[in-house]
Parts: C-alpha cells; sequence; structure tokens
C-alpha cells in the first residue's frame, strides 16, 4: 500500500469511528450500537486505532473552534472531532474512557433494560438500565450502574467490585449502585464487608437490613435502615429511596428514560429524598421528586432534560 492509499485509509477508518460516535451520541446506551461498535473495533489494529483517535480527540473542541489562521497543526479529523465534542453535554459520555469501559464490558444493558445474568455457582445477578458488568473468578466488577446480586451459601465467597471498592460476602441478597459520584449498597439479606483500595484489611460491615452510601475512597456519608424489599424494589417496577441525594435519585431515575438528564444546581442535588417512585411513569417521577425540593424539569430536546 502506498502512503497516499495508507492516508486514505486512516481518513476512511476515522470517518467511520465518528461515525459510530455520532451515532452514540444520540443514545449513548444503545446496546446494537455499542455492539457494533466492538464488532468494528476488533477486526483490526488499525480499527482499534481510528476509535482511539476519536476518543482522545474530543477535549480540542476549544481549538477547533479558533478561526482558521489561529489553528497551529489542527488536521481535517481533529476539527471534525473537536467540533462534534462542542455539540452538547451528552459528547462527553460517547468518547470518554467510561464509555470504551462500558462497550468492552460482556454485559450491557440500554435505557430501561434490566437483564437477568447467568452465572455459575447458582448465583442470581440482575443487571440494571444503563449498566454494564463483568464476570471475573469467584465475583463480577460493575462497570457502571447498578446491579442485584443473590448469592446462594453454596456458592462460597463472592466478590462484587466497583471501583476501588469490593463487597465481599459467603451469602445472601445485595444491590449495589453508583450515582452522583457515590457509592451505594444495601444488605436485604445476609452480611457482607466492603473494602476500599489504599485503606488496608479493615472492611465496612454491611448487615441485613441496612444501606449505606460511600465516598468512592471510602468514607461513609450516610448509614440507615432499609425497608425489607426496597433495595430491589426497581426490579419489580418500583423505585424506594430513603433519605438518599436528590442527585443519586436524578440519576437513577435517568436510567428509565431515553434522554440525557443533567441536574444544575448541586445546592439541589444535596438535598434530601424519600419516597416510593412508580418506575413505568419515569418522567413523572423525575417531576414528582425534584418538585418536592423547590426544583423544576425542562426538557430542551428530545436528547436532553435539566433539572434546576
Amino acid at each position: 500500500m502506498s502512503p497516499e492509499e495508507a492516508r486514505i485509509r486512516e481518513d476512511l477508518l476515522f470517518d467511520e469511528a465518528v461515525g459510530f460516535a455520532v451515532r452514540l451520541h444520540a443514545d449513548p446506551w444503545d446496546r446494537t450500537a455499542l455492539e457494533a461498535l466492538r464488532l468494528w473495533r476488533a477486526r483490526s489494529p488499525a480499527h482499534e486505532a481510528a476509535w482511539a483517535e476519536v476518543a482522545e480527540i474530543h477535549g480540542l473542541a476549544g481549538e477547533a473552534l479558533k478561526p482558521h489562521g489561529e489553528r497551529r497543526g489542527l488536521t481535517r479529523r481533529r476539527a471534525l472531532s473537536g467540533g462534534l465534542a462542542a455539540a452538547g453535554a451528552t459528547a462527553a459520555l460517547v468518547w470518554g474512557p467510561g464509555l470504551i469501559a462500558v462497550a468492552g464490558a460482556g454485559h450491557r444493558t440500554g435505557t430501561a433494560q434490566v437483564e437477568r445474568v447467568e452465572a455459575p455457582g447458582g448465583l442470581r445477578i440482575a443487571l440494571g438500565p444503563r449498566s454494564a458488568l463483568d464476570l471475573e473468578d469467584s465475583g463480577a466488577r460493575l462497570v457502571a450502574g447498578m446491579v442485584w446480586c443473590g448469592i446462594p451459601p453454596q456458592a462460597g465467597p463472592f466478590r462484587l467490585r466497583i471501583g476501588a471498592a469490593e463487597l465481599s460476602s459467603s451469602g445472601g441478597a445485595f444491590c449495589l449502585s453508583e450515582e452522583a459520584g457515590l457509592i451505594s449498597a444495601a444488605a436485604e439479606e445476609g452480611e457482607a464487608g466492603i473494602r476500599f483500595e489504599g485503606r488496608g484489611e479493615a472492611s465496612i460491615p454491611l448487615r441485613e437490613g441496612e444501606r449505606l452510601s460511600l465516598e468512592p475512597r471510602g468514607e461513609i456519608l450516610a448509614r440507615g435502615r432499609s425497608p425489607p424489599g426496597a433495595a430491589s424494589a426497581w426490579l419489580e417496577g418500583r423505585l424506594i429511596v430513603e433519605a438518599e441525594s436528590l442527585a443519586a435519585v436524578v440519576e437513577r431515575l435517568a436510567r428509565w428514560l431515553p434522554e440525557r438528564v443533567v441536574l444544575l444546581d448541586s445546592a439541589l442535588g444535596a438535598r434530601r429524598v424519600s419516597g416510593v417512585f412508580d418506575l413505568s411513569e419515569p418522567r413523572r417521577a423525575l417531576r414528582t421528586a425534584v418538585q418536592a425540593q423547590g426544583g423544576a424539569v425542562r426538557r430542551l430536546t428530545p436528547f436532553m432534560t435539566l433539572v434546576t
């Protein structure tokens, strides 16, 4: 292949990668698009390199928007990616490392989808909407989103990782999720310990009927009792929350909505919410949760809703 032919091929692959990015811009959790992207990236190192370039360049929006004479070494490909990255707040989900990890996960769900994951040893796993999970030896890793796990005693020690946290148990039923930068954990049955990397071997106990809200490095922000069945009620179409931050509740409810939901007021997001919400009407549930705290919900486009 001549140098000119190689350049043309690189540009074609890059354009195809941008096509995936544009498609995922509308719905970053489109399972069909994510699977197509995974297969496309696996076709050759050149395909993977093209996607990596799109993933890296999204931060060049400011450079891409400069007048032509002020740009320094900005190629057509970089200008195109930079312009796309400036298109809206959802762009970070399209090109960021989080989506790359989600795209490579063994199990993924889209908007309002719940997947029952087959696991060895009689383990029962239910993956929530807009979530991603990898099964591992003697456990699993929650890449993003929310999950429920039922662990029979005969399964042996089970570890469920999310970020720097690891929940371990020899039997019981547990929910784990990450929203608004916080980790939520609840024990419906049995007991577990939660350990964080870099904090020694000591683990945080999680007892039956308890719920925890944790900072990503292990600080306990809230501990309380959880009504029976509350943690897994989302599997039956209800979301039950008890003194959780509005920011976390908004992000959790957004898993049932097709658009990107953005909370713009951090003070509003810090307010505590309790209630039972019907997930068959997630938009009404979102408005109910927000308006009860004096906020407002505004749907700007089919792809973007703001909470102010």
